[in-house]
């Protein structure tokens, strides 16, 4: 009889969860649904309904991931499986919202099947496992009139950006032409000037060493049409959206003229400079090839068009900031230069930015208001902590006792530093009379000037703009391979906040908003703010004592020194083991120091630990009891009510 009891109530049971499952889904469709994420990571954004509501044809959207070769593949392959189911249900919650408009086909790419090679001429990467097994995880989408748009591969690092990826080929899908963006760099940014990817490939196999594009760049030419633009030109072509002038080192007055008369011609203008750009290494010494040039000037600056606008960039000034430090080296040490910048460093008020996270930067400089008649708004700032650092020495920079310089000379500071800030509003040109350049055409036939005469010609000027906008950002490294980008696995993916921000940027000045809500929502990774907080108050507690003990055991160190060029006289040798007995106590101060840091978080990791492992049992525990105290008194009860 209690078996048959028992066999009932599990039935009820597995009936109740198929009801209750079966009405929840029934609650999705009809829209209700509930996401208990911090940030809403699982809820689709108002940008994106916006596009599905405005989606005027049909899109079948083809989900390949081969499922059946990830099943036997190591623990690695395996976890894809969870983030494919991710990808899979945030697809179905489009198809759903679009009443229609999309449609979704689930593809596993088996080994020499068709799937398979609709998946490779569709551009779906292809990562072999075995002699019989590759590994797909991409997706196509077409509209009925033939255009399509695909993700060669969802990139692990980019899971909290899976939403903006696929709008993105919504939004892609309905335009009729790319934006064009505008390259104009003293760096290699975009590879070689006016060379081909074939000629690249063969002057490669030549032996001959030929840099990429960078990944950015890669990057923007998925979503925009994007063209290297050549200095010492005096005009920006007219067809240009977007203007990038990145490390603008040395520029000379026909670019800066051009420059400017395209910000009166209301062009968007995003302005990277750089007091100390690590992707401007100095060329080999003339003297000596073997080591790099001393003299090499790393930075630059574009303050005598910014200043004129409503903003100065402080080149000679390095921002430092100990609370966003990344750490470096083996045993990791804050570097104060490497700025970590997280959400509570950014304008959650500015659309731009509000969301990101883990923007990182490195040897960034700082911006001020400074005249002008634009709006100068900040974007990304440092901490309250956050000051700037100029180094009396410039060849410190290259040292390897940086570290070591920036713990004496950096200091804390009482107020945040800008990073980067956008000039909006009414603008004037810095040439309002215009510029006189060399006249390089062919002469006339008849010229009564002599030949040895140099012919000029004047450009004139667009003298103000009442729409001006300029994007200013103090580093040029924000966009390189080392701080966007890091490898894995399978390639090559984005790392930190640094490509949404500049695609951000992008996008706000284009007058997207949409994508912007959507790119800038929650993130998985969480970090132990706690944790860190901790660390560096200890590390602010600790470093005096580390300083001062460190000088005095310099100061022994050197007594040493001194003493072993005298004699081995009897003195001496005294005088020898009285200072190693005071190194040897120096040095284990220092480790005492050390030691009560550590210490402190270990403590908290194991009332962390402490906390998982017993309070949550133990609210169980009581519940359990409560219910048998309620059980107990209920069953007596009714006992004493049959009695």
């Amino acid at each position: 009889m209690k078996t048959t009891i028992r066999l009932i109530l599990a039935l009820m049971f597995v009936i109740v969860i198929t009801i209750t499952s079966a009405l929840l889904v029934r609650k999705s469709v009809s829209g209700v649904q509930v996401d208990l994420t911090s940030e809403n990571i699982y809820t689709l954004s108002d940008g994106t309904r916006n596009i599905l509501t405005n989606l005027s044809e049909p899109i079948t959207f083809k989900l390949y991931y081969s499922r059946a070769a990830a099943m036997k593949a190591p623990d690695q392959i395996r976890y894809w499986n969870n983030y494919y189911l991710y990808v899979r249900e945030l697809l179905e919650e489009y198809a759903r919202i679009s009443d229609g408009k999309i449609k979704l086909k689930l593809i596993d790419p088996r080994a020499y099947s068709i799937e398979e090679e609709d998946a490779i001429r569709s551009g779906i990467r292809r990562f072999p496992m075995s002699d019989d097994e590759n590994f797909y995880f991409g997706l196509l989408a077409t509209t009925e009139l033939g255009k399509d748009e695909s993700i060669a591969f969802f990139e692990p690092n980019r899971q909290e950006l899976v939403e903006y990826d696929i709008s993105k080929i919504i939004v892609s899908l309905g335009q009729r032409k790319k934006s064009k963006v505008g390259v104009l760099s003293s760096l290699p940014v975009m590879g070689p000037a006016n060379m081909s990817p074939y000629m690249m490939q063969m002057m490669r196999m030549q032996g001959k060493k030929i840099d990429p594009p960078w990944m950015i760049a890669r990057q923007l030419q998925m979503s925009y049409d994007v063209q290297n633009l050549q200095l010492g030109v005096p005009e920006i072509p007219a067809d240009i959206d977007f203007l990038m002038v990145i490390h603008p080192k040395n520029f000379d007055q026909k670019t800066i003229f051009s420059i400017d008369q395209f910000v009166m011609r209301g062009g968007k203008l995003l302005v990277f400079v750089d007091p100390h750009c690590l992707a401007d290494p100095p060329p080999p010494n003339p003297r000596n090839p073997r080591m790099p040039d001393m003299n090499h000037k790393a930075g630059s600056a574009l303050n005598n068009l910014l200043v004129n606008w409503g903003a100065v960039v402080y080149s000679k000034k390095l921002t430092v900031d100990r609370a966003i430090a990344t750490k470096v080296g083996s045993p990791p040490k804050a570097f104060p230069l490497y700025l970590n910048l997280d959400d509570k460093c950014v304008n959650k008020s500015h659309p731009m930015v509000a969301g990101l996270n883990g923007v990182r930067m490195l040897f960034a400089g700082s911006i001020g208001r400074h005249g002008g008649t634009a709006t100068f708004t900040p974007l990304i700032s440092t901490t309250n902590t956050g000051a700037t650092w100029e180094p009396a020495n410039p060849m410190v920079l290259q040292s390897r006792d940086l570290l070591e310089t920036l713990q004496k000379e950096a200091k804390d500071g009482s107020e945040a530093v800008t990073l980067a800030g956008i000039l909006e509003g009414p603008m004037r040109s810095i040439y309002p009379n215009g510029i006189d350049i060399l006249d390089e055409s062919p002469p006339p036939t008849a010229t009564t000037q002599p030949a040895t005469q140099p012919r000029t010609k004047h450009l004139d000027a667009i003298k103000t703009v009442e729409k001006g906008t300029v994007l200013v950002v103090a580093d040029v490294d924000i966009l390189s391979d080392q701080l966007s980008y890091q490898s894995y696995g399978f390639g090559m993916a984005q790392s930190g906040a640094n490509v949404p921000f500049v695609l951000n940027a992008l996008e706000f000045l284009s007058g997207s908003n949409d994508l912007i809500s959507i790119r800038s929502r929650g993130r998985f990774l969480r970090p132990f703010k706690v944790v860190d907080e901790i660390e560096r108050e200890t590390d602010r507690q600790t470093q005096t004592q580390i300083d001062e003990a460190n000088a005095e055991l310099k100061g022994y160190q050197q007594e040493l020194e001194a003493l072993s060029r005298k004699g081995d006289d009897v003195t001496f040798l005294e005088k020898k083991r009285e200072l190693e007995a005071s190194v040897t106590a120096v040095q284990r101060k220092i480790r005492n120091i050390r030691a009560v840091r550590r210490k402190k978080v270990e403590a908290l990791e194991f009332e962390l630990k402490a906390y998982n492992t017993a309070v949550a049992p133990a609210i169980l525990l009581l519940i359990a009891i409560l219910l048998a105290l309620f059980r107990y008194f209920r069953a007596k009860h009714y006992a004493a009510q049959r009695a």
